[in-house]
This record gives C-alpha cells, structure tokens and sequence, in this order.
C-alpha cells in the first residue's frame, strides 16, 4: 500500500513539473516572439528610410534655389564594381544585445566620443582580454538612440575573425557592403563615394586582431587602417583582444581604458537572466567566484548551469578544472601549447578566458627576451666534430707504435715471450710462482 501512495506522489510531482516547464516554455516563446516582432518592426522602418531617401535624391536641383539654399554637389561618376544598394548593410547589422549589464560607462563613453568628433571622425579602439564583452559594447553602441540618430542606415558591423591577413580583411569589408570587386581600392572608392556631411559612415571591424596580431600581417594590416582613417566622414571603431592598438592611425583620446570583468552585481544579474538557477542556490556564489566575473565564463556557466544546477558544477569545476570551459570538440583537439607548470607548449590562436588567467603563465615577449639573453654558442656540424675525433676526413693518421700494427698480420707471440714481458723485460720466469719450501732446502 505504502508503494502505491508512493507512485501516486510521484506522478503528482511529475505531472506538477511538466505543467510549470509548459508555462515556462510558453512565457520564454512569448518573450522572443515579442523581441523578434520589435526587431523585424525597427528593420522595416529602416527598409522605408531607404526607400525615402532613394525617391528623394533625383529632386534635388543641380542649381542653388530661389531662397538661397546651397546647390547640391554635382553627382560623381560611380565606379565599376561598386552597388550603392544598401539593404544587405542594414539587413547585416547584428542586433544589440539583450542581456547587457554593467556596461553603461563604456557606451557613454563611446557615444560622447562619437558625436564630439563629428567635424574629426573619430577612431576608436575597444580593447580587452577575450570573452570581456567588447563585441557586445560595440554593439550596444551602434544602437545607441544617438549613434542610431546620427548615422541612421549608414552603420556597418563587419566581423573579422575569419581574416587572418589584410587582403582577407578587405575582402570581408568588400562582401558586407555587397561590393563585386574585393580590392582595396574599391573598398576605399565606395566608402567615400557613401560616406558625406550629411550621411556620415559607422563603420566596425570586429576581431581585428585574427588579421593584425601576426607579425607577418602586421605592416600590411595596419596600411589598409590608414587608408580608411584617411576618408573624411567615417568614423572607425575596432575591437582588439589585449592592450596594444595598431599603428599608422591616429586614435581619439581619451582612449576607452582596457575593459574589465563586470561589477558583481552586473555579473550576477547575468547569469540569472542566462540561466533559470534560483538567486538563492546554494552554490550560485561559489560559482559566480569561479567565473571571476568574466562575461564569456559566465554565459557558458549559466548554459551548463540550467541542466546541472549550481553545486553540481562547482563539483565539476574542482575535479576537471578550466577543462569545463572546453566543449567537446575542443577537448578532442590536438593539446595546446602553453607555458604552465614548467612545460612549454604552443600558443594557442584563440586563448579561453581561463586559459590566460593560468597563474604559472609566462608572455610569448618575455620567453623571447629569455632565449635572447641566454643565447647559445652555434653547435659545430657533424664532419667537424667527425673529423675533431679522427672519425672522419680523407685518411686515418696514428703513431708509429700504432701505425706497424695496422700495416699487415703480426704472429702470435710464444708463451714465453708472454711470459718474459710479463716480468718486466727478464728471460727468467722465476718469481711467477711462489718458492716451494722443496726448492730452498735443494739450494
């Protein structure tokens, strides 16, 4: 009877679950279909924009009005290769991000830097360890009401982390503004031909860094940036993982300092957004010190953290370690190299966020200025060191004692001749055996 009772229990409790997972899953579709009905009602009124400003243009007067209005500037010959169509742009332009805490310092920060250097467009760097949030504070910015105000359709967000040389760059700028050519001289041609007074350019290279970092790429890379930062009328806006900025490019001060992890409090409302996990879990404030409040460790925790719960993961944390941040692909991936634990390894091309906090870590700089004050006298080659220790060389030179044995066959000796140098030169064998008491009797 007391089974029964039970299974009954537990089909209540199932049945109590599956009714509030149903109210959940309904309340979560409701909230996305209310946020994807307000992007797609904020993406047809740019479309309409676009449609407006087209009509508008052919009513302009090539010649200065009545009322003393400024005549328009003649229309200028449009290159080949280059499509003024900027649907796919708009239709490109990621949007902002929703769970978004902490950051509101940075983005005034960029917006006042933006609309005070509108007679100097600014250019402006974002820069910050990997998994800080600087994609999503570009992005927070270019939707700013401000931002949005300014620029209106003319906003570019161009992700670069498939470009690991300058040509690859330009090739993924000439892409997301639907260019048929990908050289840089149609990049530069389209940009100013779009780019004016009255519809000034946003334009945002996301992950520079995959294109600019490599030493090989550097020079090349940091040409092209000049280039752009030469058009009147665009401003710039780049992410960089770490510290140091490009060359050859004049950035507006003040400079945005290097991001940091967020607030606690900021962290924590994160991750409660990301993940269903109760404010008052047990083990949400261990957790959260594991993250080290770091945007990046805290999505992928709070993801992990909605099938397995709080303690569970902290469980998981203490017995793989930073291996938890890895997903299964990468687990599987050929081992990195890093410098821990007194081993060297090779540098991975996309550092996680717990990978650069290892404590025993040593910068690619400083192991380079390492090898240079302890550098080694060159190793001598293999005929040197052969022909050092006679092994090697055109002939074999040896004394002459030597030199009489190799030149042919030599006879064994006779026993006694062994016998006699064995005695230091006597022809006597006496002294090899010991005196028989017989023998000193007999003499």
């Amino acid at each position: 009877m007391e089974d029964a009772d039970l299974i009954t229990e537990c089909n209540a409790g199932l049945k109590h679950a599956l009714d509030v997972f149903g109210v959940q899953s309904g309340i979560i579709a409701a909230m996305t279909m209310a946020e994807m009905q307000k992007d797609a009602t904020q993406r047809h009124e740019e479309l309409i924009a676009i449609l407006k400003e087209k009509r508008s243009r052919p009513k302009r007067s090539s010649t200065s009005g009545s009322d003393g209005s400024r005549p328009s500037s003649p229309r200028k010959k449009r290159p080949s290769g280059v499509k003024t169509d900027q649907t796919r742009s708009v239709s490109m332009l990621p949007a902002s991000p929703k769970i978004f805490y902490g950051r509101e310092e940075e983005v005034k920060h960029l917006t006042e830097t933006i609309k005070r250097s509108m007679s100097d467009p600014a250019r402006i760097t974002i820069c910050g360890a990997e998994g800080v949030g600087k994609t999503a504070v570009a992005l927070a910015t270019s939707h700013h009401s401000d931002v949005s105000q300014i620029f209106g359709i003319h906003r570019y967000f161009v992700e670069c982390d498939g470009a690991t040389d300058a040509k690859q760059l330009v090739a993924a700028i000439a892409l997301h503004l639907n260019l048929e050519s990908t050289g840089k001289k149609p990049v530069i041609r389209h940009l100013s031909t779009i780019a004016t007074e009255e519809t000034p350019v946003l334009l945002i290279l996301d992950a520079l860094d995959r294109a600019w970092k490599p030493h090989e790429t550097r020079t090349d890379v940091e040409d092209f940036l000049s280039l752009l930062a030469d058009l009147h009328h665009v401003t710039i806006m780049v992410t960089i993982r770490g510290g140091e900025r490009p060359r050859q490019v004049r950035w507006t001060r003040p400079f945005l300092p290097t991001m940091s992890p967020l607030p606690s409090s900021a962290a924590r409302d994160t991750f409660l957004d990301i993940s269903d996990v109760s404010p008052d879990d047990p083990g949400l404030d261990e957790l959260l010190a594991i993250t080290e409040n770091n945007p990046g460790t805290i999505t992928h925790m709070a993801g992990l953290a909605s099938f397995e719960g709080c303690v569970s993961l902290v469980a998981r944390w203490q017995a793989e370690g930073s291996a938890l941040l890895l997903d299964k692909a990468e687990r599987m991936a050929s081992p990195r190299r890093i410098l821990s634990e007194g081993l060297l390894f090779e540098e991975p091309d996309e550092m996680h966020p717990g990978e650069e906090r290892v404590p025993s870590a040593v910068a690619e700089k400083d192991i380079l200025a390492l090898l240079d004050c302890h550098t080694l006298e060159p190793m001598p080659t293999i005929d040197s060191l052969l022909s050092q220790t006679t092994l090697g060389g055109t002939f074999v030179d040896a004394l002459l004692p030597r030199r009489s044995l190799l030149e042919g066959p030599q006879p064994m000796p006779s026993l006694d001749s062994l016998l006699s140098q064995s005695t230091r030169g006597g022809t006597s064998v006496d002294g090899l055996l010991p005196r028989s008491p017989l023998a000193e009797v007999t003499t």
